[in-house]
């Protein structure tokens, strides 16, 4: 999936490290690459229920990670930890190597990191927010391949209509996150009036 999304710089044959974190929802995983510890970078994240990361996409051996991870890689496990608990957690981007991204899903993806927590925002509007009017369909595939959910918080756009859309993890997942933020919706699942933005 993020085959044409991520610039790997590194040789092929890399190792990849994984770890797995419990949360309500279910194993979360972080993947982060390199072996030397002071430029060890995350690769992804994924949710509980979502595809896997793509090694096409990262050529390298992918390994379970048994003791202390590198420091960026821990304070970004913190943070994730906080956030299940139902704690505001501002993401750091610098966790996160967002700049490997091609630019039209960089700029998908940094407009979509400014929305804040407990809001959401349409498709269509954030495709305006990239200079891209009437290119919805364009920025829900850059969002569906979004390596970095949660950091990049990919759930918070939803449909005109006020449904939740496609998410990696599930529908269900994404109104639990949403609601987790304390995004309402009313009888038919669809997010209320209240908590969505027009703008930002």
């Amino acid at each position: 999936m993020m085959k044409k999304l991520l610039h790997t710089k590194s040789a092929p044959g890399r190792t990849l490290f994984r770890r797995r974190m419990a949360t309500f929802m279910g194993p979360l995983e972080v993947v982060w690459a390199g072996e030397d510890r002071a430029a060890w970078s995350v690769v992804a994240i994924t949710l509980p229920g979502a595809p896997p990361v793509a090694l096409s996409a990262v050529p390298g051996k992918l390994l379970d990670f048994t003791g202390d991870p590198p420091g960026p890689v821990q304070k970004l496990e913190e943070d994730l930890r906080r956030y299940f608990e139902g704690e505001r957690v501002d993401f750091a981007l610098d966790r996160v190597p967002i700049s490997r991204c091609r630019p039209f899903q960089r700029r998908v993806l940094m407009e979509t990191f400014r929305i804040p927590r407990g809001t959401t925002l349409a498709y269509g509007k954030l495709a305006e927010r990239v200079g891209v009017p009437g290119a919805a369909r364009a920025v829900g595939t850059a969002l569906a391949r979004n390596p970095f959910p949660l950091v990049i918080p990919c759930h918070r756009v939803i449909r005109s209509s006020g449904d939740v859309g496609r998410f990696g993890g599930g529908s269900d997942m994404k109104r639990a996150l949403l609601r987790l933020e304390g995004v309402s919706f009313d009888a038919k699942g669809r997010v209320r009036p209240i908590t969505r933005s027009a703008g930002l």
